[in-house]
């Protein structure tokens, strides 16, 4: 049998290099929305997919709100929970506030992507288009913007944006803080559905 050489002084050397880096940040491998075949984890409510969606929200309304005034909300996946939500929104500006009951003509921001791979993150976020007014059937203008970030061991930074086509992209449904989704009835196994009598 083979054994461990490795001197125990090296050993608690590297472990506390370990805690030292992850002091820093966190490397993951999420992905919002998850496919059945996908192997990353769609855990949205730690870190790094947390820190991600702070530093996206926060890049997004120091760029596109400046100079304006009033609250901003922010729409988050459903999938994530209240306390998560209340410190995203908390800790994205002085200005943003998680999506509620009553703040629906709020300018809002829609996280509807996340993708991590270790050091290396994008977010596709919709962004209200606030100098076009609103559309003829009186809904925000909408802009999708994908933002390439770099973080990991460091913070989370945002490199880089593309935007896409203005009003082209659906606005996903609003989750509300505080506010439970219903959660959708499972569709019945094959051969389990109830039978239907037809007149002979």
């Amino acid at each position: 049998m083979r054994t461990n050489r490795t001197p125990s002084h090296i050993l608690a050397g590297l472990t506390t290099l370990g805690m030292g880096l992850g002091l820093a940040g966190c490397i993951g491998y999420t992905t919002y929305p998850a496919a059945s075949w996908q192997v990353a984890s769609d855990e949205m409510n730690g870190p790094p997919a947390d820190e991600i969606m702070i530093a996206s929200i926060k890049w997004a309304m120091d760029r596109y709100e400046e100079g304006s005034g009033g609250s901003v909300a922010i729409n988050l996946p459903d999938v994530v929970r209240d306390r998560t939500y209340s410190v995203i929104a908390d800790r994205s500006g002085d200005r943003a506030v998680p999506m509620q009951p009553g703040l629906e003509d709020l300018p809002t921001y829609h996280l509807v992507r996340l993708w991590v791979r270790g050091e290396k993150a994008e977010v596709d976020l919709l962004r209200p288009v606030t100098d076009l007014g609103a559309s003829p059937t009186g809904e925000q203008i909408m802009q999708a913007v994908t933002l390439y970030l770099e973080g990991g061991l460091h913070r989370w930074r945002v490199q880089r944006a593309r935007h896409w086509s203005i009003g082209t992209d659906a606005v996903p449904e609003l989750h509300y803080l505080g506010v439970e989704t219903p959660e959708a009835e499972p569709a019945p196994a094959p051969g389990t559905e109830p039978m239907i009598e037809l007149d002979s």
